[in-house]
């Protein structure tokens, strides 16, 4: 059979005035000075196909903006470390693995989405952050291939792609 569910929802508001709807707060006790913060975890069951975790922010109604979707670690004591934001699929022996997409909403009118990756900035310490991008390996088979794409334009030049240097001692 089915197991339970639980729902837990908060009211909506249905006034044109300036009005939200309920919000919904899932909080863990603080640790303290001494002791590690509480741990929020959500997991979905096993199955065949085990289940999904979604995150769906609100959609905008008329001319609104749709919700935002904010992924943040906290920062960290005086001489710690922030958290770290890990996104990783499952691996797989005999099947294809999980795939990891990121990907903007298409606009009829304004511009479409914009996505950018930028490693944090250092002051007085060991150096700025890295990105790294690297294709997997194989043993059997060819490696994993790095393509770069740039957006074709039916009425005008496709995109451009510029790798770009910046000069040391930048302002």
């Amino acid at each position: 059979g089915t197991g339970g569910n639980i729902d837990i929802s908060a009211g909506d508001s249905r006034s044109l005035r300036d009005h939200g709807g309920g919000s919904i707060v899932m909080c863990c006790p603080s640790g303290g000075n001494e002791q590690r913060g509480g741990l929020l975890t959500l997991l979905a069951g096993s199955g065949n196909p085990g289940g999904d975790v979604n995150f769906t922010t609100g959609p905008a109604l008329s001319s609104g903006l749709g919700g935002s979707l904010t992924l943040q670690t906290g920062d960290a004591g005086t001489d710690g470390e922030s958290g770290e934001v890990s996104v990783l699929t499952g691996t797989s022996a005999n099947g294809e693995a999980g795939s990891l997409r990121v990907q903007t909403g298409g606009a009829s009118r304004g511009a479409a989405g914009f996505i950018q990756m930028r490693a944090g900035s250092a002051f007085d310490s060991d150096g700025a952050g890295q990105i790294d991008v690297i294709a997997g390996k194989s043993v059997a088979n060819d490696g994993g291939s790095f393509v770069l794409h740039t957006g074709g334009g039916r009425e005008s030049d496709s995109g451009h792609l510029e790798l770009v240097t910046v000069n040391s001692g930048f302002q």
